[in-house]
């Protein structure tokens, strides 16, 4: 186990303000280094190719707090993966940019960040980078904090191509990388005494894999932090969503995400109303969805409720 993920066990709301404090004067020591570069202006049309953010209203929502920029602005090496339609491997080679988090929902992930100012971030799935600099940017502009990334394909399947963009960023001292599997990372963190304030489900997407992360990330996190999925329109994730619901205490919040239930999901409702047949009718929401822990709440041994 590196010193750096050590390190962050340490963190504690006590003493948090010390940790931004070093946090900043690192981030403003980034930008004398030539941090922000690469800033292109972003453009409402460019959320609209990436993500679809011109269905995002987060100016309306006061929920937001004084957090005034997009991800896009805050991160200009992300604006310039989305614009450009490529990214770089860590050997320097152009790689074009797929299987990556559309805008729209960086935005909501870089927004939702901002707003609950977590210390400690753990993401299950990093791929090319794009919700990891989301999330940092949002650590960034909270004042500080740290992400732990989780994926075993990093450096061969992505080339190392997320950490690079991490590193491009400058936020590479905030930035820990574990290349393994998350049923070999993530018990290693729980049994060092991790606290883990916000989580990022987006690995396999598999049902017993899904519900083993986010079981893992409940076990360290603490009452008000915030565990996220991508991908929720995949049956695995929805059905650990539905665990969520029934076997613990988090209560869904608002990340200025638009609902979607896809084609597929307004085509059955549609038939099930044509044939009266709608009660009990579930249908898979594809947006990301947030999550706050409400209760720290242990089920009794014989507890099961259908989900």
């Amino acid at each position: 186990m590196s010193t750096a993920i050590i390190t962050a066990v340490t963190i504690t709301r006590r003493d948090r303000s010390l940790t931004q404090r070093d946090s900043g004067e690192a981030l403003a020591n980034g930008r004398r280094r030539g941090f922000g570069a690469e800033a292109k202006k972003p453009t409402e049309d460019l959320f609209a190719r990436a993500g679809g953010a011109d269905s995002m209203n987060f100016a309306s929502r006061p929920q937001w707090g004084d957090v005034v920029t997009t991800v896009l602005q805050a991160c200009p090496v992300l604006a310039k993966m989305y614009e450009a339609g490529e990214t770089t491997a860590a050997d320097g080679a152009p790689m074009a940019i797929h299987s990556h988090l559309p805008a729209a929902y960086a935005e909501a992930l870089f927004r939702t960040v901002a707003r609950f100012k977590p210390a400690v971030c753990v993401e299950i799935g990093m791929a090319l980078g794009t919700s990891a600099l989301a999330i940092l940017a949002g650590l960034e502009a909270a004042g500080g904090g740290k992400l732990i990334s989780i994926d075993p394909k990093q450096k061969e399947k992505w080339r190392g191509a997320g950490c690079a963009a991490v590193e491009r960023a400058g936020y590479g001292e905030h930035h820990e990388l574990i290349a393994e599997p998350d049923y070999l990372a993530l018990p290693p963190l729980l049994r060092l005494g991790l606290r883990v304030d916000f989580g990022y489900i987006d690995g396999w997407h598999t049902f017993d894999h899904a519900l083993l992360d986010f079981w893992y990330l409940d076990r360290m996190m603490p009452v008000g932090g915030v565990v996220g999925f991508n991908d929720c329109g995949m049956a695995g994730v929805d059905k650990t969503i539905g665990f969520v619901q029934s076997h613990r205490k988090y209560e869904e919040i608002d990340a200025g995400l638009p609902v979607n239930y896809g084609r597929l999901g307004r085509t059955r409702l549609l038939g099930r109303l044509l044939r009266g047949r709608s009660r009990g009718l579930r249908l898979r929401q594809h947006q990301d969805r947030y999550f706050r822990k409400g209760e720290d709440w242990q089920a009794p041994w014989d507890f099961f409720a259908p989900f």
